[in-house]
């Protein structure tokens, strides 16, 4: 199913946008997917943590990078 990517990438820019005061729309640099199992046709969620903030360079936190984990389960 191609659209599990899109699903996680997605939760993961919306978790980005409800933390920051920005409305601006964060950039994805990577994106990396660890499959357990094919996506099977069903019912899915997904939910994303920022787990890691750090500045970008020089101590300049105006435009902070984030690492964000999603995790996606499906319905029985």
């Amino acid at each position: 199913m191609a659209a599990a990517g899109p699903l996680m990438e997605s939760a993961a820019i919306f978790k980005l946008l409800m933390q920051s005061d920005t409305v601006k729309v964060p950039k994805t640099i990577t994106l990396t997917i660890d499959y357990l199992r094919s996506p099977r046709v069903v019912e899915t969620t997904a939910r994303a943590r920022i787990t890691r903030t750090f500045c970008c360079r020089d101590g300049d936190w105006t435009e902070p990078l984030r690492s964000v984990e999603v995790r996606r389960w499906s319905s029985p």
